[in-house]
């Protein structure tokens, strides 16, 4: 199979897979603070995949050939299949990555509590004698 003979639905998922990780890492730098690692680690991972499958599908023959003279047949396919599922899953990583990054909330700032008036003692006895003020 040359490239030639290569239909055009094979290519288009890697394709759109490479065109989103570009994205994911471009637009993910504009990203809050708190999600933009997630932003553009999960570009990285869709690029990656989407490159690599798109190098499977426009190499799988000379790839197959020499893995073939090397290992020989059944161990090609098997070295092959192994590689596009691992893509897959980095795929699938980068989606659940991304949809993470997504809907992650961003950490609300800390409440510290205002200081209120002193409160008048509680209890069967009643306040103390008052210090004296000194003088300045």
């Amino acid at each position: 199979m040359t490239v030639h003979d290569l239909p055009i639905p094979l290519l288009v998922s890697p394709a759109l897979f490479v065109l989103l990780g570009i994205g994911g890492i471009v637009l993910g730098r504009t990203a809050p603070a708190g999600r933009r690692a997630l932003s553009v680690t999960a570009g990285a991972l869709l690029l990656v995949s989407g490159f690599v499958d798109l190098v499977m599908w426009l190499a799988s023959t000379p790839i197959n050939d020499v893995l073939w003279n090397v290992f020989g047949g059944p161990t090609a396919y098997t070295v092959i299949n192994s590689v596009f599922y691992v893509t897959y899953a980095l795929a699938g990583a980068g989606l659940i990555v991304l949809a993470f990054a997504a809907t992650r909330r961003a950490p609300k700032p800390a409440v510290h509590p205002v200081p209120s008036a002193p409160h008048p003692p509680q209890g069967p006895y009643g306040p103390g004698p008052i210090a004296p003020s000194q003088p300045r």
